[in-house]
Formats: structure tokens, C-alpha cells, sequence
């Protein structure tokens, strides 16, 4: 038996109804295309394990690849990579900078959850929507405004992994926008993330203290103007630096006693 959004499909109750279907002036029955329509959309989940394999291998080139700079500021070096996929949007936005705590500690601060939400004011809020196994799941992600309001609050759907190796130090989250059956909110634009990540390397000059590593690739939909968005999200990634080190520095002040030095 397959258990599907709360219908049980069985031999049985899968037979002709005997009733007919309503139809739509093609003469498709509507509600056995709506079925059909979620099934395989559900049926995707059977190759999640190869788009997280994916996902994985191209975020782990934004860290290696060097890239030109657009902007730098408050200790954070942004730069982008041009994509030649017309499918996808053209660039890739990745920002690098140091945080004064542990990757441990800070990979605990940027992931999604009440933690983040505490400190990171661009998100609004972070919802489990199903867990596909240990370390993966799709999340509903809302977004606040930005641009003093020019960029409307936004929704995604991501398949989210996190992975820790406890040898080399690495904290690592990766995620790409996927398609969901999930009803969509009037009051959000659907936006579609492309492979993103956030890295957390130990520094080997100091083992208590991160290189963070932020990348990201986002189709925001609607009409935006490109320069905007080039001018925006670069910002919004150092400012998710700035609160994420004054979040620590406080919660550090609070447990210790003594303020971080950043």
C-alpha cells in the first residue's frame, strides 16, 4: 500500500469509480489529472538522494573557485560567478568572511530553526515540511521584504541537508529549490533557489575561529530589475555576517561574562 497526502492507494480502491469523473472541455477527467499531477510530483522524492549528490558537488566548486569581487565590506568579501545557463539566473553571489567562534558554534547559529530566526531579521520564518531522511528534508522558507520594500517577502521550497565531519572540522548545509505540492500563499511570490550553501571551515591558524563560506543562487521571480537584485542581495549577505557576529558576541557575553573580539 502506498500512503499518499493522506490517501491510501490500494489494488482496490485504485479501480474505475463508478462514478465519472468531472471533465474539462478537452474531455480530461480534472480530478484524475490533479492526481496524476501530485503522484509524480510526489514521486520525484525517489531520486532526492541524486539531487542532494548534485546539489553537494557544485557547491563544493564555490568554495574553491576564486571569483571576481563586487563588493567588500565589514571584513567580508563578496563576489559572484557569471552563468552561462539561461535556464537558471546568471549569477551566483558568494560571500566569505571570518567569524570568532567555532564552526561547531556558528553552524548551530546559521542553521534553520528558532536560533537563526532569533538573529537573522531577512528571515520570517522556517518550516519542516516533510523529513526525506536523517540530515535531509524540505523546508518552507519566508522571506522579509528588501530594498526598503522594492523586493516584495518571498516563499521557497528547498531540499535542505546538513552534514558535520567531526575529522577535518567541516560543518557544511547545502540546498536547492524543488518543486512541492504545496499550496502557495497569496501574500508571498514563490521565489526558486538554485544549488546554495553555507561552509564552516575550522581556521588553521586558529581552530576556534570559522571561515564562513555563504553562496547562493536564487531566481526571486516577478519583475525586478537586474541591477537591483545585483545590488541587493550582495548587501544582504553582509549584513547576515554583521548580525550573525553580534548575535554570538552577545550570547558569548552572556555565558561568560567577556565579549568576542572580532
Amino acid at each position: 500500500m502506498l500512503a499518499l497526502v493522506g490517501v491510501s492507494l490500494t489494488r482496490n480502491n485504485c479501480r474505475r469509480p463508478r462514478t465519472p469523473y468531472h471533465t474539462r472541455a478537452d474531455g480530461c477527467p480534472i480530478a484524475r489529472r490533479r492526481f496524476l499531477q501530485l503522484f509524480f510530483s510526489m514521486a520525484g522524492a525517489m531520486n532526492y538522494t541524486e539531487v542532494t549528490e548534485r546539489t553537494r558537488e557544485t557547491v563544493m566548486s564555490y568554495a574553491q573557485e576564486q571569483w571576481p569581487v563586487i563588493k567588500s565590506s565589514s571584513g567580508v568579501e563578496v563576489s559572484f560567478y557569471e552563468n552561462a545557463n539561461t535556464d537558471t539566473p546568471a549569477k551566483v553571489f558568494k560571500a566569505v568572511g571570518i567569524v570568532r567562534a567555532p564552526p561547531a558554534t556558528t553552524f548551530e547559529y546559521i542553521l534553520p530553526g528558532a536560533l537563526r530566526l532569533h538573529w537573522d531579521k531577512q528571515v520570517k520564518s522556517c518550516e519542516i515540511v516533510t523529513i526525506v531522511e536523517e540530515g535531509t528534508a524540505i523546508l518552507r522558507t519566508l522571506s522579509n521584504g528588501a530594498a526598503m520594500g522594492l523586493i516584495s517577502p518571498r516563499e521557497y521550497l528547498d531540499l535542505v541537508t546538513i552534514s558535520r565531519n567531526t575529522e577535518t572540522g567541516l560543518h557544511l548545509s547545502y540546498s536547492t529549490g524543488i518543486e512541492y505540492p504545496y499550496p502557495e500563499d497569496p501574500s508571498y511570490v514563490r521565489g526558486l533557489n538554485h544549488p546554495s550553501t553555507m561552509m564552516c571551515f575550522p581556521l588553521d591558524s586558529d581552530p576556534n575561529s570559522t571561515k564562513l563560506v555563504y553562496a547562493f543562487q536564487t531566481d526571486l521571480k516577478g519583475k525586478i530589475p537586474p541591477k537591483l537584485i545585483d545590488a541587493t542581495l550582495p548587501s544582504i549577505q553582509v549584513t547576515f555576517f554583521k548580525n550573525l557576529r553580534k548575535a554570538i558576541k552577545e550570547r558569548t557575553r552572556e555565558k561568560t561574562g567577556k565579549t568576542c573580539m572580532l
